[in-house]
């Protein structure tokens, strides 16, 4: 081989090698926005539904109440004459399903500013066990909206948590863009009707 051959073979691996690396970086970036996305996906909605826990908790409590008084009633005697209004029964649902315990007063009550507080405060709990800490320089931002979209006579309950999570990349940090950001929203339900 002579020496211009050899310089040009030089030259022909040093391009292949850039173009490699440049690939390599790219599968890395790739996998790693892959795996934080997948990590934030279970982070919020774990969050989300730790803050549905706070709900469920307070539409037991409830419904336990509305039990204790229909348990405090006196008891319904047998109708001894056809048509008399002595023996009428209220008919009282399972014990077990717990949404057909609940009013429509309850059911305000699980919306109010002072469920939403502790709802939220449920999920960003949560999110910060799971490194979705929103004074951390990597976490942009964690929004908790409780209730979303909610009218009375629907049958669930939902809550959206979405969470915005940036973090350093290494091609784009060749090319000049240093960081990349993935967002993540979750909804999650709760049944308030039967």
């Amino acid at each position: 081989m002579n020496r211009q051959a050899r310089g040009q073979a030089v030259i022909l691996v040093a391009v292949a090698l850039i173009g490699l690396l440049m690939l390599l970086a790219w599968v890395v970036d790739s996998g790693r926005l892959f795996a934080e996305r997948q990590r934030l996906a279970r982070a919020v909605e774990g969050a989300a539904k730790a803050g549905l826990v706070v709900v469920a908790d307070r539409m037991v409590t409830q419904a336990v109440a509305r039990q204790t008084e229909a348990a405090l009633r006196p008891p319904c005697i047998a109708d001894g004459e056809f048509g008399s209004l002595v023996g009428i029964c209220t008919a009282t649902p399972s014990p077990q399903n717990v949404t057909s315990w609940l009013t429509d007063l309850d059911r305000t009550e699980l919306i109010s500013p002072a469920m939403q507080t502790p709802v939220a405060q449920a999920v960003e709990d949560y999110a910060a066990r799971n490194g979705i800490d929103p004074s951390s320089t990597a976490v942009a931002e964690l929004e908790v909206h409780y209730p979303y979209s909610f009218h009375l006579g629907d049958r669930s309950l939902t809550l959206r948590a979405v969470a915005r999570h940036v973090f350093t990349v290494l091609l784009a940090g060749l090319l000049g863009q240093e960081r990349a950001e993935i967002t993540v929203e979750t909804l999650q339900s709760l049944d308030q009707r039967p």
